[in-house]
């Protein structure tokens, strides 16, 4: 949390009077991570905490934004339900539906599909290594949640490269 902490406030310099709400979204991040990454489960009290710290900040922040990330949150929450759904939760599991919308209110449109599509090649890169180096096997389950709270927590921290990366912005020479 120090290294997290630490690199948000080098990035973004002076904090802000909402410097709390800012730690407070990076920590549920990180919390959520590390649950998921040890016991494949991404709590339902972490992601509804989190969810109404980043509705607060996005109030506090942008409410200008607040249309744009509610209706992110509800088309991110149903693409990821419709898709339990027709994998009968084979394909992801009922944390990552429940934390789809957190992310659409964090980031709104466009950033929170880039996030999501970085975040599955993330997982796909990392499972084809595992593959590789005979780690892992095609059927093996990966943690997504932690690869989208990785890439959550890279976009806050730098958001510049983090938008190139997810094929967002394109780089000015």
């Amino acid at each position: 949390m120090a290294l997290v902490f630490g690199l948000y406030a080098y990035t973004h310099g002076v904090p802000s009077p909402w410097v709390l709400l800012e730690y407070a979204v990076l920590f549920g991040l990180v919390m959520l991570f590390f649950f998921d990454l040890y016991e494949r489960i991404l709590p339902d009290v972490v992601v509804a905490s989190l969810g109404a710290v980043v509705l607060v900040r996005l109030v506090a922040y942008r409410p200008d934004q607040l249309v744009n990330a509610g209706a992110m949150a509800l088309g991110l929450g149903a693409f990821f339900g419709l898709l339990y759904a027709v994998s009968q939760g084979r394909w992801l599991g009922m944390g990552d539906v429940k934390f789809a919308p957190v992310v659409g209110l964090l980031f709104g449109f466009p950033i929170a599909i880039g996030v999501t599509v970085l975040s599955v090649w993330l997982g796909a890169l990392v499972g084809i290594g595992l593959i590789i180096t005979k780690r892992a096997h095609l059927g093996s389950e990966l943690p997504f949640g932690s690869f989208w709270t990785a890439v959550c927590v890279m976009v806050l921290i730098a958001p510049g490269p983090a938008a190139f990366l997810a094929g967002l912005i394109t780089p000015v020479f």
